[in-house]
């Protein structure tokens, strides 16, 4: 038996999860979706957000993943609902990284890039605070970052153009040290984010949610793997999925696929 790795998010941010994976479960194979044709998530109503992450569950399902990693923010703020309906473990991206933040990194203050709804969401204070509630997390909202990166524009003057934007709303009033990427997309563009701010840590919440998902597959009866690999799949377009792939690093045997639940 194969350890079978669900990951799942709105579009292509998800695929900075499935390289954390990789590197740290290099054993287990992934199936992958993003739903790029209908993202963004964050400009959607709950119930909307449900049903499609509930369609993507059941496709996961369907391949007989052992658990799902949802490697989406939005979505990770409504894991318990879902989690209610799914007869396998769902793994969010915002707990792992917070009770980082909480129990090892334990920072006065924290900055924290987000897109709108996810700061507005208020997810990442409330996990972080759940644990120690001595941090300040100051939080900025891009409206259009997750966007650009959504359409392939990764190495353009706009995508550094918003982050000194939202940075510089973060830092102006604040000495922070430390700034969580809370948006699977922007690991993708964190040479950018390293090359302006030279000085400060990027956490990228993705090593963590690795991490846990690490220790399921360790708490699991599987068999030695052979034959490993990860398979893609998008709503969207497959030209910017394979280009993200290559830039980061994924290992694949497999082409990007089409696919729209």
């Amino acid at each position: 038996m194969q350890l079978k790795i669900g990951v799942m998010d709105s579009g292509v941010g998800g695929l900075t999860v499935v390289n954390e994976l990789q590197k740290i479960i290099p054993d287990a194979t992934i199936l992958y979706y993003g739903d790029s044709g209908n993202c963004p998530y964050g400009n959607r109503s709950q119930k909307d957000i449900i049903e499609l992450s509930k369609k993507i569950i059941d496709f996961l399902l369907s391949q007989e993943v052992d658990f799902i990693c949802i490697a989406c923010n939005t979505i990770s703020t409504v894991i318990e609902k879902l989690q209610k309906d799914c007869p396998i473990k769902l793994i969010g991206i915002i707990q792992p990284v917070s009770n980082y933040i909480a129990t090892v990194l334990n920072p006065k203050k924290i900055g924290l890039v987000a897109t709108v709804d996810t700061v507005q969401s208020q997810e990442y204070p409330i996990k972080i605070h759940e644990k120690n509630k001595h941090i300040t997390v100051i939080g900025q909202g891009s409206p259009t970052l997750a966007a650009l990166i959504e359409s392939g524009e990764f190495t353009t003057k706009k995508i550094e153009a918003e982050i000194q934007k939202e940075m510089q709303l973060i830092l102006q009033k604040n000495a922070i040290y430390s700034v969580i990427l809370g948006c699977t997309h922007y690991p993708i563009v964190e040479d950018h984010f390293k090359k302006l701010y030279p000085k400060i840590t990027f956490i990228n919440p993705a090593h963590y949610q690795a991490l846990v998902a690490n220790k399921v597959f360790l708490n699991k009866p599987i068999e030695q793997n052979t034959g490993t690999d990860t398979y893609i799949y998008t709503s969207g377009d497959i030209s910017v999925f394979s280009s993200i792939v290559e830039k980061i690093g994924i290992k694949t045997q497999q082409p990007v696929k089409k696919l729209v639940l």
